[in-house]
Parts: structure tokens; sequence; C-alpha cells
């Protein structure tokens, strides 16, 4: 990675400035997880239907529902459908969350 600067405005919005798109992205997850890391895993478990993981039992219909309509289904379909350099830039900001 080379070196990537962030500057936030008086608003606290990020401005992120690399050298190339693997380290945009990188430092974009990694940004976005500082920010936003509870909305991010709220979503997941929406998305996958195991909101009653975080919330208990009284989501259990929800996760039902959710999973009936077959979200990480097709989010796992569009992966296998990518193009390589659309997969790296999401493997960067993956890397950039996980950081």
């Amino acid at each position: 990675m080379t070196e990537v600067t962030v500057q936030r405005e008086k608003w606290r919005i990020p401005h992120i400035y690399a050298a190339n798109s693997h380290d945009l992205f990188m430092a974009q997850g990694y940004i976005h997880a500082q920010d936003r890391f509870w909305q991010m895993d709220f979503w997941q478990h929406i998305g996958s239907g195991r909101l009653s993981e975080m919330f208990g039992s009284s989501q259990v219909e929800t996760d039902r529902y959710l999973r009936t309509m077959g979200w990480a289904r097709v989010a796992q379909q569009g992966i296998q459908e990518m193009n390589a350099e659309i997969k790296a830039y999401l493997e960067a900001y993956d890397d950039g969350v996980n950081a």
C-alpha cells in the first residue's frame, strides 16, 4: 500500500487521496468502518436474515421472511459473475473494513 491521505472537512466528511484504486478502496473501507461499523453490521444481519442474533427470538419471523427474499443468495451469485477488476476493488475495501 502506498501513502494515502484522508482529510476531514469541518463537517467531518472524509476526502480520500490515493495513488491507485486498490489503496483508495482499502482506505474507503477503513474509513467506512470507522464511521459506520454498527450500521454495516446491522445491514449485514438484515441482508442475511440474521436479526435474531442481535435482537433475540422476537425477530425469528422477520429472519424467516428476509431469508425467503434470498438477498444473500443473490449477492453470492453476483460475486461469482463479477469481473476480476471489480472483485479486486471489493476485496481491497473488505481488507480496509477488517483493518
